[in-house]
């Protein structure tokens, strides 16, 4: 009778053991914010152009430095990049990375980012979708 018991045991552990990794990982893993509103205009322009301007509502569970926006631009140009307050701009292949806030300063609470930029499309359609 103990040689059951020893063999049920090793697998009725192993599925806690599981269990419990998957209630801790995703806690590990989760952001340090939440966006509270996100509000995004877009403006046609001549020339296939558009203005972009993103105003982000950011909510910190906990002090941080800021926040990451990356805008992908696969057959286009990203100019007149502009922010309000602190930020890096960074061009990593086909992707524009914007460090929103400081590295010396923490913040929390709700905090609003505000980017606008001119995304320029270049292919030879008469149409865009954005």
């Amino acid at each position: 009778m103990p040689t059951i018991n020893k063999i049920l045991f090793f697998p009725v552990l192993c599925c806690l053991f599981l269990f419990a990794l998957f209630l801790v990982v995703p806690a590990a893993y989760a952001e340090n914010f939440y966006i509270q509103n996100y509000d995004v205009l877009i403006e046609a322009n001549e020339k296939k152009s558009v203005k972009v301007t993103e105003n982000i509502d950011v909510s910190f569970l906990h002090p941080s430095h800021g926040i990451i926006r990356e805008i992908p631009h696969k057959k286009a140009s990203i100019t007149n990049i502009r922010t309000q307050g602190k930020s890096s701009i960074s061009n990593i292949g086909k992707t524009v990375e914007i460090k929103l806030g400081s590295a010396e300063k923490t913040v929390s609470g709700i905090q609003n980012y505000r980017i606008t930029y001119n995304y320029n499309y270049h292919d030879n359609k008469n149409e865009f979708y954005h």
